[in-house]
């Protein structure tokens, strides 16, 4: 659902985008230096980020919430010493943590998302132009081919940018929870999840159910999402759980 709606927007600004890159080259005409000339508007790229992190900010709520049920839930199976009110205090400050770290990696996602769809958009139009221009191509024929190429092209390429940064904006609320020092160590480890089907990737096969513990390094490389499109998760092993620390993945 969050993927959908953040890409129904989405693509009706790159609609925009394209027609006024459109109306630029018109305006300019086919000339060899139309490349440089040709810019995003920065109040459409505002648009996009703007749609980006609104989309990125609901993923890591989702992610947050999950991880916070999943830790209270924990917990209530905890040992006594852990009254309720101490249960309620360290959630809350481990909230507390995890909304600071969104807001940086809001801030720095939404940013280089939108300026990488921008800069994407307008490199496909440049090289149309450069094409029209190589093969003689009347303006009308080159501006029916950008706007031919952007249709194209939008669905599938937003699609995979928005499935894997809300995957992405999941996970990193899920880890930033269960790894906050409020926790008192609870959750020790972090197990790797992947989706098993025949979408699934050599990658997250092999990294499937293995599990390092909460601060290792393994996580600093192998923290998913792993490539485009990736649906895999970080699942929590608390102090409640018998588990083993994996292999290094090969």
């Amino acid at each position: 659902a969050l993927e959908s709606g953040s890409i129904t927007r989405l693509i009706d600004l790159v609609k925009d985008i394209g027609r006024d890159l459109i109306a630029q080259t018109e305006a300019l005409g086919l000339t060899t230096t139309l490349a440089d000339e040709l810019k995003i508007k920065a109040s459409l790229k505002t648009k996009v980020r703007i749609v980006v992190h609104a989309a990125l900010k609901s993923a890591w709520n989702l992610g947050q919430d999950h991880a916070k049920r999943e830790v209270e839930k924990a917990l209530v199976s905890s040992a006594p010493a852990i009254n309720k009110l101490n249960r309620d205090k360290i959630i809350f400050a481990a909230k507390s943590l995890t909304e600071q770290a969104a807001d940086l990696f809001l801030e720095q996602r939404s940013y280089q998302i939108a300026g990488d769809v921008a800069e994407s958009i307008r490199k496909r139009a440049v090289t149309t132009i450069f094409n029209g221009i190589k093969n003689s191509w009347a303006l009308s024929e080159v501006v029916q081919r950008i706007t031919e190429d952007l249709d194209s092209y939008s669905i599938p390429q937003l699609n995979t940018i928005v499935r894997t940064s809300t995957f992405e904006a999941v996970n990193e609320a899920r880890y930033n929870f269960f790894s906050a020092p409020e926790l008192g160590g609870f959750v020790e480890a972090l197990e790797y999840s992947a989706i098993l089907d025949s979408r699934t990737t050599p990658i997250c096969e092999e990294l499937d159910g293995r599990i390092y513990p909460a601060d290792s390094e393994v996580w600093e490389t192998y923290r998913p999402p792993n490539h485009f499109n990736c649906r895999s998760l970080l699942i929590a092993v608390t102090a409640l759980d018998t588990w083993q620390k994996s292999d290094a993945p090969k």
